[in-house]
């Protein structure tokens, strides 16, 4: 009870702080990254699920633009990936992590899912605080993307299993009805990880008015 009356007390000192004199302010749940370059990316190509011909189009240029940002951004923050398998290769760790099971409780914002498979290496130290099947977010950024599952089996150092080999823009076929949404696909990725940290949702800003 203490503890939670601590939290109140920051929380409203938080609302009280934040406002400059004259102004109202909120906290609100900022976009992701791929969030914003999908809106983009279906502003520039509104014609991007209309038929097959542009569909192939579509992915076509989608790959490009997506591969080439990831070498410099990270349009993958903020996204909660399952850490699936995790193993000792060459001296190095090496983890994979899958975006396309998302949480329960998770939407994302003009998209009807992500999926993606990502591998990359972590810090000795940081193994003890990683749990299977638990949901992280990574910053990095792009080395490459894989596209032989030998090379996968290779990276990881075993046998694993990926489900994402395409990159692509697409909205579900099977629906009964259609949905407004894409799902994105962003194939198998391997990354540098600068930072894993357990998924707690939106990051969040002040914004005033």
């Amino acid at each position: 009870m203490k503890r939670l009356f601590i939290f109140l007390v920051l929380v409203g000192s938080l609302f009280l702080s934040c406002r400059p004199k004259g102004q109202r302010c909120r906290v609100i749940e900022k976009s992701l990254p791929i969030e914003v370059f999908v809106a983009e990316f279906i502003r520039n190509n509104p014609n991007y699920s209309l038929n097959d011909i542009t569909k192939e189009e579509s992915n076509e240029l989608f790959t490009k633009q997506i591969l080439d940002t990831l070498k410099s951004y990270n349009l993958l923050y903020g996204i909660p990936m399952k850490l699936k398998h995790m193993n000792k290769v060459n001296g190095k760790i090496m983890i994979q992590l899958e975006a396309w099971i998302k949480p329960y409780d998770w939407q994302y914002r003009g998209i009807d899912n992500i999926y993606v498979d990502l591998l990359g290496n972590v810090n000795d130290s940081l193994v003890p605080s990683l749990k299977t099947d638990e949901y992280y977010c990574i910053d990095g950024r792009l080395l490459k993307r894989v596209t032989s599952i030998n090379t996968v089996q290779k990276l990881m150092g075993k046998r694993v299993s990926v489900y994402t080999p395409r990159i692509s823009i697409e909205k579900d076929p099977v629906r009964i009805v259609e949905p407004t949404n894409p799902e994105v696909h962003l194939g198998i990725l391997h990354f540098a990880i600068d930072s894993i940290k357990p998924f707690k949702g939106r990051d969040t800003e002040i914004i005033y008015y």
